[in-house]
């Protein structure tokens, strides 16, 4: 299974792809559009992980933002916000409607992984 987790080098060059290493699904939530919340992640001993954010819901002009994921290396939370505020959205109300930012239920995927 690969959700296309991977990093690019500045140069170009491919720096990291999960296809590539032994992994271990963690996590697999979908939240809805408006949905915030955090997790306690309990990852294998001598494992790193990925997370990613999905938008489901997304249309021809990709104008569905899912959501922001952050870390709390301490405490081992993983929380999630709606990537668009209602302030943001207020911000691009003079645009046309099919042009207009919306927010996107989201998928959110926790991978751990052997290291290299």
């Amino acid at each position: 299974m690969s959700f296309g987790i991977r990093t690019w080098a500045p140069g170009g060059e491919l720096g990291f792809e999960l296809t590539t290493r032994l992994t271990k699904l963690i996590l697999q939530r979908d939240v809805e559009s408006w949905h915030s919340g955090s997790i306690a992640l309990n990852v294998p001993q001598n494992m790193e992980f990925t997370a990613q954010a999905i938008p489901l819901d997304s249309d021809q002009y990709m104008r569905h933002v899912g959501h922001r994921l952050t870390y709390d290396s301490r405490a081992k939370v993983l929380s999630w916000e709606p990537g668009l505020t209602q302030a943001d959205l207020d911000y691009v109300n003079g645009l046309a409607d099919w042009a207009r930012p919306m927010r996107s239920a989201s998928r959110i995927v926790v991978f751990a992984y052997v290291p290299e």
